[in-house]
This record gives C-alpha cells, sequence and structure tokens, in this order.
C-alpha cells in the first residue's frame, strides 16, 4: 500500500489540515491523488499514477501444471484431473503416465517426460492457493484408496483387507514404491507438510508391521521430507 492509512468516523467529516500530496508524503504536486476507502473506517492516499499501474497489471498465466490441478486444463494425453481420478485401479497400476500431474516434484520424470516439472513459482501458487491444496488432496485420496489405506483423523490408516497379495505395495520392492516416495515429496514441496508427514509415517510403519517393503524403500521414504 502507498500513502498514509487514515481511520475514520464515517458520520463525521473528514478534515485533512495538510495539502494530500504533503499528508500523503508525495513530492510531487502534478500528480493527482485518490483517497482510496477500503470499508467505513479506513482509507489511504494513492498517487493516480500508481494506482492505474496496479489497476492495469496483467495477471500472469497460471502453468500448465497449475491449470491441469484446477481441472482448467489438461494432461499430455488429453485427461483431467478429474478423468485420471475416476479410473479404476487396475488402471492406476498399469498406467505410468499420470502420477508426475498428481503429484509433481522439481526435477523431470525419467518415466515421463510430457510431464512438467514443479516451479518455484508453482510452489508459491501452492502456497496461496488453499483449493489448490484440497485438489491434491484428493489426489492423495484416491492413491490411498489404490493402496488399500485411508486417511482419517488426521493420520492415515490401514483398511481391512490390507494384505501383499492385493496391495503389491507391500512387497520388497517396485514401481510403487518409487510412486510413493514422488507422493510424500511433492506434498511436502507443495506446502502440505503435515500431511506428507503422516503418509510418510503410514507407509514406514505399514509396510514393516503389515508387508517385506525393503529397507531401501523405507530410506527413500523417511528423507523424502528433507
Amino acid at each position: 500500500m502507498l500513502g498514509n492509512a487514515q481511520y475514520f468516523d464515517v458520520t463525521e467529516p473528514l478534515m485533512l489540515e495538510q495539502p494530500l500530496s504533503e499528508f500523503g508524503g508525495f513530492t510531487s504536486e502534478k500528480n493527482r491523488y485518490w483517497l482510496v476507502c477500503f470499508d467505513e473506517t479506513s482509507a489511504e492516499l494513492w498517487s493516480e499514477h500508481n494506482l492505474l499501474s496496479i489497476a492495469e497489471t496483467t495477471k500472469p498465466e497460471a502453468s500448465r501444471l497449475i491449470q491441469f490441478m484446477r481441472g482448467e486444463g489438461r494432461d499430455h494425453q488429453g485427461r483431467t484431473i478429474d478423468d485420471i481420478l475416476a479410473f479404476d485401479d487396475f488402471w492406476l497400476e498399469h498406467t505410468h503416465d499420470f502420477v508426475q500431474w498428481l503429484f509433481p516434484i522439481p526435477e523431470a520424470s525419467r518415466a515421463n517426460p510430457m510431464a512438467p516439472v514443479l516451479t518455484q513459482e508453482d510452489c508459491d501458487v501452492f502456497k496461496r492457493d488453499s483449493d489448490l491444496r484440497q485438489q491434491q488432496t484428493k489426489a492423495l485420496d484416491r492413491m490411498l484408496a489404490f493402496y488399500g489405506l485411508v486417511r482419517r483423523n488426521g493420520g492415515i490408516e490401514a483398511l481391512p483387507g490390507l494384505n501383499p497379495r492385493d496391495h503389491i505395495w507391500l512387497k520388497a520392492g517396485g514401481h510403487n514404491h518409487l510412486r510413493i516416495t514422488r507422493i510424500i515429496r511433492s506434498l511436502h514441496y507443495c506446502h502440505q507438510p503435515k500431511l506428507a508427514r503422516a503418509v510418510q509415517a503410514a507407509f514406514i510403519t505399514l509396510g514393516q508391521t503389515q508387508g517385506y517393503v525393503n529397507e531401501t524403500s523405507i530410506g527413500y521414504w523417511r528423507s523424502a521430507t528433507k
């Protein structure tokens, strides 16, 4: 904000004893000034030049990743986020080019070079936009169901029937271990650290107590929030 913030009673006249430019700390008398009221009790003095500059500023276009996550764009295969989340478990297991869109990280994917890379600008948007974070949480819930888990009461719990035969991520290794590392890292980078830690703790604990996950994968999961 520019100028000098003032508070006033809407029922009383607003009197400024000094010239507006001097009152607001402006040195030029050639510019026009506007008293901008924000509510019934506050206003600020703005120069017309700065007011118009802000009003005419073009909002930067969201990246392709952000458009996709908001449900306003499509991935490299023409799929929306809702399309992907509606697919069944068989599709999720045997398709390898979608998880990079749902859970982006700063490094390019070798498995899917068409997937977006998470930029600092994207991270800043995730930080500001709670709806965007909620979209990613919805994607997480779908993947948790695929893995035989559910998000409940701030933590991640096993669904009834979780077992290595039906949920192959509980085996010693496999491509799902890489996906899980990505999911934890993405949540961490996308400003959901508490959720990232809950997911991390659940996979480490259940992978060891109800499955046969190897120590190499456990190590990657442990370091995914660092």
